[in-house]
């Protein structure tokens, strides 16, 4: 199946609770850092990284993609790239849209 058009366009964005890697709990004391190392290790080309309103919380989004699976391909380099340097940070992503058991 092609999926290329020339007027078809698509954008993903996905939001990830950043939480400690043993207690699961969610965690802002590194975020800003978490952020910061993110961005030095996306490439632009594919989409980007953001903070959100909840504190725990980063955003991705690819650029505009001209096929599902240019924009599949970038997500999950963006994907990779956070779960990567949130590691370095002992910390996981949940990638569930309610943390569990956070107040």
């Amino acid at each position: 199946m092609n999926d290329t058009r020339d007027d078809f366009t698509i954008g993903i964005v996905e939001e990830y609770l950043l939480v400690d890697s043993e207690s699961h709990d969610l965690v802002v004391d590194s975020t800003e850092r978490v952020l910061k190392d993110c961005e030095a290790a996306i490439d632009s080309g594919i989409g980007g990284v953001s903070p959100e309103f909840p504190r725990a919380q980063v955003e991705v989004g690819t650029t505009v993609c001209r096929s599902i699976s240019e924009s599949r391909s970038n997500l999950r380099t963006l994907r990779r790239a956070v779960a990567g340097v949130a590691e370095e940070h002992d910390r996981k992503m949940n990638t569930a849209s309610t943390h569990p058991f956070a107040n």
